[in-house]
């Protein structure tokens, strides 16, 4: 299961997206940020910082599809 969370004004978590892949892996990663970056009309990431504990293929999917996020 790959997630997305965001922290609101009063730093409670809420969930942004979730889906659910056979692997956690650089192309499955890309494919989810391709469509968080659609969903929120993100852009390149500016202004967008990612927090992660490195998963499998997690950072270069990042770098790819965000490349101007902080993370």
């Amino acid at each position: 299961m790959l997630t997305a969370t965001g922290l609101d004004a009063d730093d409670s978590l809420f969930s942004i997206a979730f889906a659910i892949t056979q692997k956690e892996n650089t192309h499955n990663w890309k494919w989810f940020f391709e469509w968080i970056r659609r969903s929120l009309d993100l852009e390149d990431g500016n202004d967008v910082t990612i927090m992660s504990d490195m998963q499998k293929g997690l950072m270069n999917a990042v770098s790819d599809v965000l490349p101007l996020a902080e993370h």
